[in-house]
């Protein structure tokens, strides 16, 4: 149902922030190591 998409989108959109924070996070830590 509706609810269940709801769920679905609330849960993807979770883990694609999640996901793109340890991006930035590896990324800055990088950055940082080999200046």
């Amino acid at each position: 149902g509706v609810d269940d998409i709801n769920i679905l989108m609330k849960y993807i959109n979770f883990l694609v922030t999640a996901f793109s924070q340890k991006l930035i996070v590896c990324w800055v830590g990088n950055m940082v190591l080999y200046q």
